[in-house]
């Protein structure tokens, strides 16, 4: 992939900041090129200058002197703008990774922070292919199980088994009689217990 397929690829690649990305490093590009071409001047002045040298040694010998100053200062600038270039490009990495972190932890249901720090120590590759997420080619529980066992109930909380309440030893519910066994309440006469099996006189019993 050269320079120009690097840039349209960050810009396809949907990062909110991607348009400042590419801003950054097309000016530090433009920057290198331009320490480039004082170099490339700077070293036809001194090819020039080896030719005719001779009659003015003096003179030839402090434009040397100059142009090796000048020369020196332009492979520091050329240094700075390659370490620069290159810091661009590892946060570029990083976002793009980033990226593919929070898509795949999406699609699988997983958390963002704990799948970017478990891969962060791990050299295989992490893929999304439509909702299917893998790593080093199998599926992210699959290779969770087979890796990050111990973490699991926080890479996956969604999976981790919900604790329910022990009913066992629940005695059942009863319900107390209501009455007679059809449910119906029976009557009951307030004097009946106090009378018991008295019986009224003769003449009480009869009418008057």
């Amino acid at each position: 992939m050269n320079y120009a397929e690097a840039i349209q690829a960050l810009k396809d690649s949907g990062l909110e900041n991607a348009a400042d990305i590419v801003a950054t490093i097309t000016k530090e590009a433009t920057e290198l090129q331009k320490y480039k071409k004082q170099h490339n001047e700077l070293e036809t002045l001194i090819n020039s200058a080896l030719q005719g040298f001779g009659s003015e040694s003096d003179s030839y010998e402090q434009r040397l002197k100059s142009l090796s100053t000048e020369l020196q200062t332009t492979k520091q600038s050329l240094e700075t703008e390659k370490k620069s270039k290159e810091e661009f490009e590892g946060k570029v990495r990083h976002l793009e990774r980033y990226n593919l972190v929070q898509t795949a932890a999406s699609k699988s249901g997983a958390s963002v922070e704990v799948l970017d720090k478990l891969l962060a120590g791990s050299q295989d590759e992490l893929k999304v292919e439509g909702d299917t997420v893998t790593i080093a080619g199998k599926p992210l529980k699959d290779y969770a199980e087979a890796n990050w066992k111990p973490f699991i109930p926080a890479l996956l909380p969604q999976s981790a088994p919900s604790s329910t309440t022990d009913k066992s030893n629940t005695p059942p519910s009863t319900s107390l009689p209501s009455g007679s066994p059809q449910g119906k309440q029976e009557s009951v006469d307030p004097l009946a217990g106090v009378l018991g099996g008295y019986k009224l006189p003769e003449k009480f019993s009869q009418g008057s």
